[in-house]
């Protein structure tokens, strides 16, 4: 029995990015800030 895509996604984001989550705060502000840009954009448009 194969795993499902969703099982194998989950388990992908257990193992690689929970353990280094710690190292993507930045990331998150980041992408945080790309986001406040976007919405900005929208709403001025």
């Amino acid at each position: 029995m194969t795993d499902k895509p969703e099982s194998r996604l989950e388990k992908f984001i257990a193992e690689t990015l929970i353990p280094n989550h710690q190292n993507l705060d930045g990331i998150d502000t980041n992408i945080s800030d790309v986001f406040n840009r976007i919405s900005d954009f929208y709403a001025l448009s």
